[in-house]
């Protein structure tokens, strides 16, 4: 008799086990699955916002924090700058669609945006940051070798310069390179550095133009309106030339020139300034500020037909 409520307890026991297990699995299965940003089975590239890229073709995967991209001359390589958290690098891409591939990466101790090749293609160009320096390398068949740095310190007023875009003539025998932190464009004759031209960026008189996003560099708009019945704020002591990040306060009323672009004449140069809603003209045969043409809010890259 014992031993017959055991067995006829079992099938109930497991039963209700299972009855009670059912729904548990079921909401497991409701919920969603969890996506994780990046490169996916399907060739898809997943972004954090869940929205989703198919690129065309194939992918080759770099670097920590691409920002730059420039074809070679010959269009068989392409060099990608990389300033992300881990190493500031330079790739060198192999555009053979048989072969397509990393084939030399070379590290720097900062960059920052600037990456250019000589006309000829003999040469690569990358900003070095807070370094205050333009890396070079000398390039053949897809390798990078004998480096070397041009000095592009020196503006007066600032400690440093922080080089951002730069380009070569056509010519190539001047390299230009805009003086993030200066509000200037530092010239360089490539056969003799030293010689260096500084031309400032400032606005003066009926050129300068205060909009609602001049000054340094803000966050991206949130949508909240300013409430016009708060009062003035006060306003910050001014900061000592060497600040917290081991640097110097910018230039007064900085432009932020962030890229630079030699007409193929040579007679003109024109800059971006990210913070002054505009596009600096350059005066090539005086080296001096001509003239300013106003754009939308924080203008980058620019391309000439």
């Amino acid at each position: 008799m014992q031993l017959r409520s055991i067995l006829f307890t079992l099938p109930l026991f497991a039963l209700a086990v299972g009855v009670a297990l059912i729904p548990v699995a079921s909401a497991q299965d409701a919920r969603p699955k969890i996506v994780w940003p990046g490169l996916q089975k399907d060739g898809t590239v997943q972004l954090p916002n869940q929205w989703k890229l198919q690129p065309v073709g194939t992918h080759v995967e770099v670097g920590d924090l691409p920002t730059n991209i420039q074809l070679h001359p010959t269009g068989q390589f392409a060099a990608v700058l990389h300033c992300g958290m881990r190493d500031h690098e330079v790739h060198i891409l192999d555009l053979n669609a048989k072969k397509r591939k990393i084939v030399c990466r070379v590290t720097m101790d900062q960059a920052f945006y600037g990456l250019t090749w000589s006309p000829d293609g003999k040469q690569l160009y990358a900003s070095g940051g807070e370094f205050d320096v333009v890396h070079v390398w000398d390039f053949d068949k897809g390798f990078l070798f004998h480096h070397r740095e041009l000095d592009v310190s020196g503006v007066p007023g600032v400690k440093r310069t922080v080089p951002s875009g730069i380009a070569l003539d056509a010519s190539g025998r001047d390299l230009f390179a805009c003086a993030l932190w200066a509000d200037a464009v530092i010239r360089v004759p490539l056969d003799n550095p030293a010689n260096k031209v500084i031309i400032p960026l400032a606005f003066k008189g009926d050129q300068k133009k205060e909009g609602p996003n001049a000054g340094g560099p803000p966050s991206p708009p949130d949508g909240r309106k300013e409430n016009k019945k708060d009062p003035p704020k006060k306003k910050d002591p001014p900061k000592p030339a060497d600040d917290e990040d081991n640097g110097s306060a910018t230039a007064k009323d900085n432009s932020y020139p962030y890229t630079v672009l030699p007409e193929p004449g040579g007679k003109r140069l024109f800059v971006s300034l990210w913070a002054k809603e505009a596009v600096a003209v350059v005066d090539l045969e005086n080296n001096k500020l001509a003239t300013v043409w106003k754009t939308a809010s924080h203008p980058t890259e620019m391309v000439l037909d």
